[in-house]
């Protein structure tokens, strides 16, 4: 269907999400529901009947917006879960009989690709780091890590917005509380490997894809994997903590130690839901809005502070937290801790937040085909 909208769908591990774009690249729809697709899927390697069928209901809802909004071309992912999964060709039939579309079961690294071209199709247009920019999509089951050149078409950020220099909302807290008894860094942490810090709706989608990563890896860890192997209590020990925060650490410096070195000023770019409920928090902010998430700064200082403070609270308390996106709250100490780990382990102090992602990438794929 000539100059009709493209659509494109992705059922990650923790949540299934869809983005519906016009020809002019305004995105007409963007939908993110939890669904917990990959939920048991690192202890039993198939998918649970019952997280298909949540799955599956909601791809029913997603086909009925696409009908109303006359989508001509689709593409459909599955990611982690799917990718583990013994039993993924029972969800693969049913989510082609409801869509239309078989799902591409996406290799880590192809997930990793596109979620870089989705993240730096519209950067700010300060952004441009001395070096390659590092992109890091933290999931429910893996987490992608590219490094590549990216361009710059953004806006200018807005007043109390990410600057050029990096400063966060003025008077939001940017020094790192100790916890007694909980490693706050990977240098609290004896004999591991070394790290690699100092190694130097209405928003548009990129219509082309400029650039590719240098290199992209997916690491076996993600909110869902790491909270059902090692965070296992409610609120987890402090014995848990540290065990997930080696694991996650020896995890990250067996699968990129090869990659090339990021810009040495700091930056990172950071996606997915984890990042994004960690930005609501630390801005304060109490019911989603893109523009008040979308390009805000969060710091390293800020990432290990909600750490400990969400570490240290069971599910229920963290449920209530303002800025916690509902669906979240029982797998939020594992992604943040991810992400902690992730800024210690490439020397990142600062993470602009991005949600353009794997959606935007599918998107321009097919848009310029």
């Amino acid at each position: 269907m000539t100059g009709a909208p493209v659509a494109a769908v992705d059922c990650g591990t923790n949540s299934t999400r869809l983005i519906v774009v016009d020809p002019s690249g305004t995105v007409l729809e963007r939908i993110m529901e939890v669904t917990r697709l990959g939920q048991q899927v690192d202890a039993t390697r198939r998918l649970d009947h019952a997280a298909v069928e949540r799955t599956v209901a909601v791809l029913r809802r997603y086909r009925q917006v696409m009908e109303r909004h006359q989508v001509g071309r689709l593409r459909v992912v599955a990611t982690s879960a799917v990718r583990d999964a013994t039993n993924a060709d029972t969800f693969l039939d049913q989510a082609e009989a409801v869509l239309g579309a078989r799902p591409e079961v996406l290799l880590g690294a192809e997930e990793a690709r596109l979620s870089f071209a989705g993240a730096t199709a519209q950067l700010p247009a300060w952004w441009a780091p001395s070096a390659p920019t590092l992109v890091v999509d933290i999931g429910g089951g893996s987490t992608e890590v590219a490094v590549g050149s990216a361009p710059v078409r953004g806006p200018t950020p807005l007043v109390g917005r990410a600057s050029a220099a990096g400063a966060a909302d003025a008077g939001l807290p940017t020094s790192r509380a100790a916890v007694a008894g909980m490693p706050t860094s990977r240098a609290a942490v004896a004999g591991l490997p070394t790290s690699r810090a100092g190694s130097g709706a209405g928003a548009g989608v990129g219509s082309h894809l400029e650039t590719r990563p240098l290199a992209a890896v997916s690491v076996d860890v993600g909110c869902v994997r790491v909270t059902e192997r090692l965070l296992v209590s409610d609120p987890p020990s402090i014995a848990q903590l540290y065990r997930a925060r080696q694991e996650v650490h020896r995890a990250l410096a067996e699968t990129c130690g090869g990659l090339p070195s990021p810009s040495d000023d700091g930056w990172m770019v950071g996606l997915a839901g984890t990042v994004a409920t960690v930005a609501m928090l630390v801005h304060g902010v109490r019911r989603y809005e893109r523009r008040l998430v979308h390009h805000s700064v969060v710091t390293a200082d800020q990432v290990e502070e909600w750490l400990h403070r969400l570490a240290g609270e069971p599910a229920a308390q963290r449920r209530a937290e303002t800025g916690m996106v509902e669906g979240r709250h029982d797998v939020i100490v594992a992604g943040v801790l991810v992400l902690a780990e992730v800024m210690a382990y490439f020397g990142r102090t600062r993470c602009l937040v991005s949600e353009d992602d794997i959606l935007d990438g599918l998107a321009a794929s097919l848009r310029q085909q």
